[in-house]
């Protein structure tokens, strides 16, 4: 199911499907590293505040506005997922 980084659960992970937007954000998107085809892991996503994923053993953070611009797929999800941990 494709959708956005917005609504993707703490502790799975997702691969980038697309990114919407204008070139600035498209770019600024991009040069994070975040590529159609990679795979992220959401390690923080509340209701309000920043996304936190991990991407290539780097944690990022987006801003809600920008991971909503970032279209994913849900691969699979860690059942023992905790926001600590480091193993991702």
């Amino acid at each position: 199911m494709k959708t956005n980084l917005n609504n993707i659960k703490e502790g799975c992970f997702a691969e980038i499907r697309g990114i919407t937007g204008g070139e600035g954000l498209r770019d600024k998107v991009l040069s994070l590293g975040l590529l159609p085809g990679k795979t992220v892991q959401v390690i923080s996503n509340r209701k309000t505040g920043p996304v936190i994923i991990k991407i290539n053993g780097t944690r990022l953070i987006l801003g809600r506005g920008m991971s909503e611009k970032i279209h994913v797929s849900v691969t699979h999800c860690d059942p023992n997922f905790k926001e600590s941990s480091d193993e991702a």
